[in-house]
């Protein structure tokens, strides 16, 4: 069987894209098989993407298409918009540049296996795939042996992988701060969900997002409090019981505005996570406390998402674009297909400050709580 593929890879390759093979009993008699191995060895072309074939008309040479395989290896997305509208931006983005694109959902695997799909193992092995984008950090050694098979590949929200693109948490950080000192916030406080990847490394200093929050205040002629970069207690994360981003933001308040005056708690707060500042305005409408007034905020907002939809006029977005990652995830992976070195091992995607609109009335009566009652009026 492998050789009639090869001998018909071989045909395809002389008559080129679109070309159109010989009828199938010129091709039997060509090749001197059984119409059974002659339509096992057309399945498996046409399985790889090497031909096509249309019914009543004849078997063609299909266009010359890269493969791209999406390896998607995230756990928990706790209820995030963001990844479904990635995973939309990279099928337009493929479709666009002529691409296939395909996705493969990673699962626990056998001790002993490939760590990844058998179809995606087939995949890589069997040279369907050109390129691959690995989203998520679930999967270290599915990483690992996609690098070995020496498949072009970059990753994204993985701390893994030869080349990577990622979301600028140091910018955001940074942009989140310096928006905040600008509005006149004196106590700043930066805030980040337990699950997020960010929060780990600002807490443990493996990242500039930290020093650059102090040159920011440095600058602002602000005092820096380690306790205002808020966390779970200890005990909370070795139970697990962390909850939601949501739930998280929501504690947060209460554990930080519910000890302390407000004279003390942070007036301004930059929040990495928008799923988190979702929970923490339902709180800070629960404590009664007014968001643009007694407490300002700078938040990761992502384009087009409705997370935070309604609070435009009382929040700052620190806006990453879904559309900006995925044209540096294909700008890297088309580089490597190419051969070609990318000029950056590591691309960051930075914010967009996006300040707050014009209060809407209908905003400012939701959070304050003011009911007005109707005057009767008679003509």
């Amino acid at each position: 069987m492998q050789i009639i593929c090869d001998q018909l890879e071989a045909m395809a390759a002389r008559l080129g894209p679109n070309g159109r093979l010989p009828r199938v009993q010129d091709l039997r008699l060509e090749l001197g098989v059984s119409l059974k191995t002659l339509d096992g060895a057309l399945r498996e072309l046409e399985r790889r993407g090497v031909i096509y074939r249309m019914h009543g008309v004849g078997v063609f040479v299909a266009p010359q298409q890269k493969t791209i395989g999406l390896v998607y290896a995230v756990r928990h997305t706790y209820g995030s918009p963001f990844w479904d509208m990635l995973v939309e931006q990279m099928r337009l983005r493929a479709e666009a540049g002529h691409e296939r694109f395909r996705i493969y959902m990673t699962h626990p695997m056998p001790e002993g296996s490939v760590p990844l799909p058998q179809e995606l193992v087939e995949a890589v092995t069997g040279g369907q795939l050109q390129g691959v984008i690995f989203v998520g950090d679930q999967n270290q050694d599915g990483v690992h042996w996609l690098e070995s098979q020496k498949v072009p590949m970059v990753t994204f929200a993985s701390p893994h992988g030869l080349y990577r693109v990622g979301i600028s948490h140091e910018a955001i950080v940074e942009s989140g701060a310096r928006e905040m000192a600008r509005q006149g916030c004196r106590r700043i406080g930066v805030w980040s969900p337990f699950g997020n990847s960010f929060r780990s490394s600002i807490l443990d200093a493996t990242s500039n997002a930290l020093d650059l929050f102090q040159t920011v205040l440095k600058e602002a002629h602000l005092s820096f409090s380690e306790e205002r970069i808020w966390r779970l207690r200890d005990e909370v994360y070795e139970d697990k019981k962390t909850g939601s981003y949501q739930e998280q933001g929501y504690r947060a308040v209460q554990e930080v505005y519910g000890s302390q005056s407000l004279q003390e708690a942070p007036d301004g707060l930059v929040i990495i996570n928008d799923l988190m500042t979702s929970g923490a305005l339902a709180a800070f409408r629960d404590f009664g406390l007014r968001v643009g007034e007694d407490v300002k905020i700078a938040t990761h907002s992502n384009k087009s998402s409705n997370v935070l939809m309604g609070y435009e006029s009382l929040l700052s977005h620190l806006e990453i674009d879904p559309t900006a990652l995925v044209g540096a995830l294909f700008e890297t992976l088309e580089a490597l297909m190419k051969g070609e070195t990318p000029a950056q091992s590591r691309r960051y995607v930075e914010p967009v400050v996006v300040r707050p609109e014009p209060a809407k009335a209908i905003l400012h009566l939701l959070q304050t709580k003011t009911v007005f009652t109707p005057m009767a009026t008679s003509f």
